[in-house]
């Protein structure tokens, strides 16, 4: 837990403790980078610039009150990140190594290299205190470079898109294979219906043919009947749809003459409308 400065007994309103944190974070971000730098000088050979960097180069220091992590590639190793623990440690700001072997966490806000030591600074919130790092070390005169994680993340980005895609392949594939198969049952199904369907007609056929004599039989007795029958359905047919045809002949008049009155009453105030427009000029 980091120190509180002597202007918290008084218990300072939020907007101080705001702005006086702030000024602390600035003060760190001068610290870790005289502590990197001193890192870099005692890890290195000569004052060359250093191409390439390796994940067992690297440690990662986080503050525990902050959303800033900061991933230092050097010779000096874990040691670099100690030493800024120990400096920010004595501000008052309380920074630990993370587990060797640990997830990177927070989105790269910026990777710079200066000499033979290179820096990435995470941010898990805002950017806001990621961003003031990457501005103190660019001031400093440290350049971009890609490093070991900003490599792993883009590599791992690339290995989830690949196997997002790979996935949405499969399960097409799964998806039109479910639909083939379902294809296929719908079919044997169909078959199955159809010979049930045969089977049933045959049965009917026989019922049909065992009762056909005594249909005829009845048919006949009552043909006079049924004739009579359908001819007075026949007449009570015809009447109906004279009545309707009646119906449908009166309600076309009586629609074609609300249109007419209506037509004649919209030219009415089209009339008046264009009088009175008149009138008004």
């Amino acid at each position: 837990m980091s120190l509180p400065p002597p202007e918290a007994e008084r218990a300072p309103d939020e907007p101080e403790r705001k702005s006086h944190r702030l000024r602390w974070l600035i003060a760190v971000v001068v610290i870790v980078g005289l502590a990197v730098g001193v890192a870099a000088i005692v890890g290195s050979g000569s004052g060359s610039v250093e191409t390439s960097y390796t994940a067992d180069e690297s440690c990662t220091s986080a503050d525990v009150e902050a959303n800033v992590r900061l991933t230092v590639y050097s010779s000096a190793g874990r040691s670099a990140c100690e030493g800024v623990d120990r400096a920010l440690g004595r501000q008052g700001s309380y920074w630990r190594v993370q587990p060797s072997g640990a997830e990177l966490e927070g989105e790269l806000v910026c990777s710079l290299a200066k000499e033979h030591t290179l820096v990435e600074v995470r941010d898990t919130g805002g950017h806001f205190y990621g961003n003031r790092f990457c501005a103190f070390f660019t001031g400093k005169g440290w350049t971009e470079q890609e490093g070991p994680g900003s490599q792993i993340e883009r590599e791992r980005a690339k290995h989830e898109s690949e196997a997002k895609e790979a996935r949405e392949r499969r399960e097409h594939e799964e998806e039109a294979e479910r639909q083939r198969t379902a294809a296929v049952e719908q079919r044997k199904q169909e078959r199955q219906e159809k010979v049930e369907q045969a089977k049933e007609a045959g049965e009917r056929k026989k019922e049909e043919t065992q009762q056909a004599a005594q249909e005829a039989k009845e048919q006949e007795e009552h043909k006079a009947e049924e004739a009579k029958e359908q001819a007075e359905q026949h007449a009570e047919q015809q009447k109906l749809e004279r009545e309707e045809t009646q119906r449908r002949e009166q309600e076309a008049r009586e629609r074609k003459k609300e249109a007419a009155e209506r037509e004649a009453e919209q030219h009415k105030n089209e009339e008046e409308t264009q009088r009175a427009e008149r009138e008004s000029q």
